[in-house]
């Protein structure tokens, strides 16, 4: 292929990314183009969250273990597998519930929750044994800060020390859990969790500062009497992220269609909207890649066949499009593709 044709063909393709975004299960937001990543669940299995890895990879639970994937959603590596619940029924192998997965750069660490036990635990991302941080019964989300986990278990956040292996209450909101996260400074994000679809917008969330949370602990626990609520009435978030920007995303399953929402001088806007022809989804983990821009979200469906519900789940990224070439240089590009056509120069081969 000579340098003529091979800058038209390259041109077309920038054309073709700009022209029309792979589809997903997102609605793809302006600079957005989505892809799916298929989740094979074994039967009876049960999607509990993932996590982005440095190499570009996907951590995922799925009931039975805790492993790495591709973003094409091929197995690469079992990093822990789960025991049997149940081993008074060998001939039945039961699914763990997942809660989270979440990965820790500070320590290379992959941590993961069930509320099967209430286990917390972690395991080298290079490899290795893993280590029990904790039992908190139905524990649903955690998040790090200056390497240590938060945990969020029935309607208390709690400071988990690695060291003693105990746990201390810093911080409660009543109800269900919801999501938790760390925003740049130290500042505590708690979303409560309700979720259900009769009293919509009844949920809140609330942020605690660094200063707060340092000083709680040892029986004293933050209430939302202390918080400044940054969100009022939204949708039981189910998961959370930030962005780029420092915006708080969160994924909605209360509103229809299912959402991931933007958070902006307190006001939740929608981002992207979950699209499934035919299907009813709704969307709960939400990780951002910092390193990429990536922003994904965990999507399932239920289809009802062979007499029972069957669900499928996909992990939706949304990543930022490539640049859009300047005017000039897309009309000297048009020219130039225009002249090979008319010389016979540009030709499709297959080879």
């Amino acid at each position: 292929m000579n340098r003529l044709t091979a800058l038209a063909l390259a041109a077309a393709s920038v054309l073709i990314v700009c022209g029309g975004a792979t589809a997903g299960s997102l609605v793809a937001p302006a600079g957005y183009v989505c892809t799916d990543t298929p989740i094979d669940i074994p039967t009876d299995g049960w999607f509990g969250g993932f996590d982005f890895l440095p190499n570009g990879n996907l951590v995922i639970s799925d009931g039975y273990s805790v492993r790495e994937i591709t973003r094409a959603g091929a197995p690469v590596r079992t990093l822990y597998t789960y025991a049997d619940p149940d081993p008074s029924t060998p001939d039945v192998v039961e699914t763990t519930f997942g809660s989270f997965v979440r990965y820790n750069p500070g320590n290379d660490r992959v941590y993961f929750g069930e509320s099967t036990f209430g286990t917390v635990r972690w395991t080298p991302l290079a490899g290795g044994a893993d280590t029990l941080v904790a039992t908190l019964a139905w524990n649903y989300d955690m998040d790090i800060w200056n390497n240590v986990p938060y945990v969020v278990a029935g309607n208390k956040v709690y400071r988990v020390n690695e060291t003693t292996g105990t746990v201390e209450a810093v911080a409660t909101a009543g109800g269900p859990s919801g999501p938790v996260i760390f925003d740049a400074v130290g500042n505590l994000i708690y979303g409560t969790g309700d979720y259900d679809w009769s009293t919509p917008n009844d949920q809140n969330i609330f942020m605690w500062t660094s200063a707060q949370v340092a000083g709680a602990g040892s029986g004293n626990v933050l209430t939302t009497a202390s918080a400044t609520t940054i969100g009022a009435n939204v949708n039981g978030p189910g998961g959370f992220a930030l962005n780029g920007l420092g915006e708080l995303l969160y994924t909605d399953s209360v509103g229809w269609p299912a959402s991931i929402k933007a958070l902006r001088n307190g006001v939740p806007e929608t981002f992207a909207e979950t699209y499934v022809p035919g299907q009813y989804p709704w969307t709960t983990a939400l990780r951002f890649d910092a390193a990429t821009g990536d922003i994904a979200a965990a999507i399932s469906w239920s289809i009802y066949t062979g007499g029972k519900w069957v669900t499928s789940t996909v992990i939706s990224t949304l990543t930022p499009a490539a640049p859009v070439p300047e005017p000039s240089s897309l009309i000297a590009v048009c020219s130039l593709i225009g002249l090979a056509a008319s010389s016979k120069l540009l030709r499709l081969r297959g080879e």
